[in-house]
């Protein structure tokens, strides 16, 4: 069993643009919505090569349902813990050049208790055999310790922990020892 854990999801909207103004209007053409969020997008990626995983994580508000609804829609197993708020959309704007600028929006508020009730979850859901996948930013009020924490602790179940994240949950989560880690270029200069 896989377990991909995405603290904080979101419905991504890519749109093209052929200039980008800055400080003017902007038609947008080509709107694509999906689920997203880095521990979603490997559920996404492991249903296209034929494998099954369990998507978890914290949802929030109606864009929590649609996330949730295209996970369904995918056959992709999920459960989530829910909490106040609502879900986060990004925004990513492609020019003529194929420039990306991205604009994202913080997410839902989690609780401590909120967290502990994801790590439950995931213990309940994964045994010695799995693989967890943490991955991604987490949600506002999340500490940057989370990820060595929960390492720590899935790790004493006999849990392979697979980590992929930058900056300060990356410098935290490695000193518990993950199974492994999947940081790339600059998340390995900026370590």
């Amino acid at each position: 069993m896989i377990v991909t854990v995405t603290f904080n999801p979101a419905i991504d909207k890519t749109a093209l643009v052929d200039t980008l103004v800055v400080g003017g209007l902007n038609r947008l053409r080509d709107v694509r919505q999906d689920a997203g969020g880095k521990g979603v997008n490997v559920s996404k990626t492991l249903l296209a090569l034929g494998s099954n995983s369990f998507a978890t994580g914290f949802l929030a508000g109606s864009s929590g349902r649609v996330i949730e609804d295209s996970l369904d829609h995918l056959g992709i197993e999920n459960e989530f813990v829910w909490v106040e708020g609502n879900t986060r959309t990004n925004l990513k704007v492609l020019n003529a050049k194929m420039e990306l600028t991205e604009l994202n929006e913080p997410g839902p508020y989690v609780e401590m208790e909120d967290v502990q009730a994801l790590v439950e979850l995931i213990k309940k859901k994964a045994d010695p055999s799995s693989y967890v996948v943490l991955s991604g930013n987490v949600s506002p009020g999340v500490k940057n310790t989370i990820y060595k924490e929960m390492i720590a602790s899935l790790k004493e179940s006999g849990i392979r922990v697979l980590l992929d994240a930058d900056g300060e949950l990356f410098k935290e989560g490695i000193q518990a020892k993950p199974y492994a880690i999947k940081p790339n270029r600059f998340e390995l200069a900026q370590y």
